[in-house]
């Protein structure tokens, strides 16, 4: 059973839409602990912060996005660092 390039690529693009998929889901989660991994900050106040910050339409867009990939940064600095 051979692999196809066709077939290389559908698995390819299944698997970044899988990861852009999970990063949607749970891009509040994540910008609410990038911003208490950044600012030191509660729950809460990092709570508030994210919900405001997704309320404005052109930060939104590369805040959730930057705030989530700082998110997923702090997990792994916390799990391995």
């Amino acid at each position: 059973m051979s692999l196809s390039k066709n077939s290389m690529k559908n698995a390819l693009d299944s698997i970044a839409g899988g990861a852009f998929f999970a990063l949607l889901i749970f891009q509040l989660p994540l910008s609410i602990y990038g911003f208490m991994f950044l600012f030191d900050w509660e729950w809460w106040k990092a709570g508030i912060a994210a919900v405001v910050m997704t309320g404005i339409p052109l930060v939104n867009i590369f805040g959730t996005i930057g705030m989530s990939l700082v998110g997923i940064y702090g997990i792994v600095v916390t799990l391995f660092g």
